[in-house]
């Protein structure tokens, strides 16, 4: 027994261990649990995510972190953050409905109802969207939904080979950011390219790395 971050990471980690071998302790559906249904939130990232990290991998457990954005963070830079998670990975769909729901794509909360009401509810919203454009009856946001996924798509193949500070810098560019944002808040964007470019150095990194590194620092 004990107490403290140390010993509430090594519990939770064994906890979820005894599950995932326990035959009895199953979905609501029936379905056996695994690693994947299973998430832990924390409240203090920085101090605590690395005891569940080692935690978890001692019990065997693979693992991956997110760091959620705060709600306090300026909504020009939370844009750029969810487009690039958006590229990277969408699939992520916390940042997939940022970017969707920004003055860049302009979907409504109840668009994304609509997407999401028509798919499994297992579904990422990226899938959803799919299912949605082969299913849905509204035309008008299929149509937009057709024109999202391209985007995306689009800036995805063209920024595969692009360091982060140059993809971050190409969506400045074709999705028109800088031109909606005030005098501040186009600085604030630069300090962002800058923060990509000092992270990268002379050594290309890539996209991945650097929102892990976003993260870390946000």
């Amino acid at each position: 027994k004990g107490n403290g971050p140390k010993y509430e990471a090594e519990y939770v980690a064994k906890r979820i261990r005894e599950m995932i071998y326990d035959e009895n302790c199953r979905l609501p559906n029936g379905e056996k649990v695994n690693a994947s249904h299973f998430a832990i939130l924390l409240r203090n990232y920085s101090s605590n995510h690395k005891l569940y990290t080692e935690a978890l991998e001692k019990y065997g457990i693979n693992s991956r972190y997110e760091v959620a954005e705060n709600n306090k963070k300026k909504p020009h830079i939370s844009l750029v953050i969810c487009i690039l998670n958006a590229i990277d990975n969408p699939s992520r769909d916390i940042y997939l409905a940022g970017a969707m729901r920004s003055d860049v794509f302009k979907f409504s909360l109840s668009d994304l109802a609509k997407v999401k009401n028509k798919a499994e509810r297992s579904a990422t919203l990226y899938s959803s969207i799919s299912s949605y454009l082969i299913s849905g009856k509204d035309e008008d946001l299929k149509s937009r939904l057709k024109e999202f996924r391209e985007k995306i798509t689009d800036i995805k193949k063209a920024t595969k080979k692009m360091s982060a500070y140059q993809a971050i810098s190409y969506i400045f560019g074709i999705c028109g950011i800088l031109s909606m944002c005030k005098t501040t808040e186009k600085e604030d964007l630069i300090k962002l390219y800058n923060v990509a470019r000092e992270y990268e150095g002379n050594t290309y990194k890539g996209l991945y790395s650097f929102l892990k590194h976003i993260g870390k620092i946000s």
